[in-house]
């Protein structure tokens, strides 16, 4: 990727709203170039854009990453996690993948402590495997972007 290809696609990764306009002034570049490069970067590389909402707002409190070890992963991510995933609406990923000695994730959101163990139990019987969980707080401090990521990748 072109050097100026990819720090418009950075600042694009930083904030989607912001305006090509805006954009330009950022890269010292002009807006019609931003508009072209944004224009390319929609038909390849970017799928879409989606929103990033404040969790505890909408009454999401907590976050769940949970790690399994599926005997076999090819046929429970086909059967039992998608099945679980299209059952259970506060499921937002799953993957097969290696790490940690487990081979697949399940990422969830819940309202509330009780809500969390009633999921992991749940996914424990329907997958009929352990699962390791990691659980996170949602804050102000705690933001589910790549803002970040993406600004110390620049800072490289």
């Amino acid at each position: 990727m072109k050097k100026r290809v990819e720090d418009v696609f950075f600042e694009i990764m930083k904030n989607s709203k912001k305006s090509d306009r805006d954009i330009a002034k950022t890269l010292g570049i002009s807006q019609p170039t931003v508009t072209r490069i944004r224009k390319k970067l929609e038909k390849k590389v970017i799928r879409s854009y989606t929103a990033i909402p404040y969790f505890p707002e909408v009454g999401i409190d907590l976050i769940s990453f949970n790690f399994g070890k599926c005997e076999n992963p090819k046929k429970d991510m086909d059967v039992c996690l998608k099945q679980m995933a299209k059952s259970n609406k506060k499921t937002i990923f799953i993957s097969s993948g290696e790490g940690l000695r487990k081979n697949c994730i399940v990422v969830a959101l819940h309202k509330d402590y009780r809500d969390y163990v009633d999921f992991l139990t749940a996914i424990r019987l329907q997958c009929k495997n352990d699962f390791e969980s990691f659980l996170v707080p949602t804050t102000r401090d705690h933001t589910l972007d790549f803002s970040t990521a993406v600004i110390n990748l620049l800072k490289k």
